[in-house]
C-alpha cells in the first residue's frame, strides 16, 4: 500500500504556490518527501516539512489543506494552512488518554531509559469493536536503541531527521490493517506536536504507508 499519489502531488502543488519566489543563490523549495504526510478523506496534513529559503536557511512547517470537490466531480484546493512546527518534537511525549482518528481510545505512558531516551508505550482499543493495538517506541539515535537491529535492517537511519521522531514496533495488533497498514512487528514512528501525536506506519521498510493522529482528551 502506497501513500495516495494524488494527495502527495496536490500538497506539493499547494506548497509550490506558497514557497517558490524569485531566483536567488538557492532555489526555494519545500521538501515534502522528508516530512510525515497523513491523508484521510479530503484532508491532507504534513508534519515538519523542511522549507528552504533562497539563502539556504531551513525552517520546518506543519501544513494542511482541504480538498474540495465540485458537483461535477472536479477537485480543487481550499483552506490551506501552515504554521511553524513546534520545537518540542519526538523527545517530549505527554502521557495521558488520547483519541485516535478512527475512534480508538489510546493510553500513552512514558518513562526514561538509560542514556536519556524516552520510552513511549501506546495501548489502544475500541470497546465496541474490541480490537486492541499496542505500540512500543523510544527516542534517540539508532545506536543503542531498543529496536536497533530491526530499525537498522529497515534503513530507518537513511531518513533525513529520523532522530526527531520516536521509533519502535507494533507489539500486538488484534486485527490486520490497523490505521491502514499496521500488523504485528511492523515499524512505527511517533512525534508529539502540541496535544496531538502523529503515528506513522512503515511496514518493514523506511517509507511511510499509513498513519493516524492521536488527540489528547
Amino acid at each position: 500500500m502506497n501513500r495516495p499519489p494524488f494527495a502527495r502531488q496536490a500538497l506539493a502543488l499547494a506548497l509550490a504556490t506558497t514557497t517558490l519566489g524569485a531566483a536567488a543563490q538557492t532555489t526555494p523549495a519545500a521538501q515534502l518527501e522528508k516530512s510525515q504526510v497523513l491523508a484521510g478523506g479530503n484532508v491532507v496534513t504534513a508534519y515538519r516539512v523542511p522549507v528552504v529559503s533562497s539563502t539556504g536557511a531551513v525552517k520546518y512547517y506543519d501544513m494542511s489543506f482541504v480538498l474540495g470537490v465540485s458537483t461535477a466531480g472536479v477537485p480543487s484546493f481550499s483552506k490551506f494552512t501552515t504554521a511553524v512546527s513546534p520545537t518540542t518534537q519526538g523527545i517530549n511525549f505527554v502521557a495521558g488518554t488520547y483519541k485516535a482518528s478512527d475512534g480508538k481510545t489510546c493510553q500513552v505512558s512514558t518513562s526514561m531509559l538509560t542514556g536519556g531516551r524516552q520510552q513511549v508505550t501506546i495501548s489502544c482499543n475500541n470497546k465496541e469493536a474490541s480490537d486492541p493495538l499496542s505500540l512500543s517506541l523510544s527516542t534517540g539515535l539508532l545506536a543503542g536503541h531498543p529496536f536497533q537491529v530491526d530499525l537498522t535492517k529497515a534503513n530507518i537511519g537513511n531518513i533525513t531527521g529520523y532522530a526527531q521522531y520516536a521509533w519502535g514496533k507494533v507489539l500486538y495488533a488484534y486485527w490486520g490493517w490497523n490505521w491502514g497498514c499496521l500488523h504485528n512487528s511492523d515499524i512505527v514512528s511517533a512525534v508529539q506536536a502540541g496535544n496531538q501525536i502523529s503515528i506513522g506506519g512503515y511496514d518493514l521498510g523506511n517509507v511511510q504507508i499509513c498513519g493516524s493522529i492521536l488527540t489528547r482528551q
